[in-house]
């Protein structure tokens, strides 16, 4: 059972995946913006959802 095989048969992989890339995305936003604590966790949480959403529909 491979990589491969395995990201075809569990969504949970899947979902564990797209996680993963888009809270390192919102990380890197988080780390690179100047501002309040809020205003930068806000966008950077905001930022991460919507790369969530966009890979989970690009992926299924």
């Amino acid at each position: 059972m491979g990589l491969r095989s395995k990201w075809r048969e569990s969504q949970q992989v899947r979902r564990g995946v797209i996680g993963a890339i888009s809270g390192a995305v919102a990380g890197i936003t988080a780390a690179g913006l100047e501002g309040g604590l809020l205003q930068r966790y806000g966008v950077a949480i905001f930022i991460g959802l919507v790369v969530f959403v966009a890979l989970k529909l690009l992926v299924d």
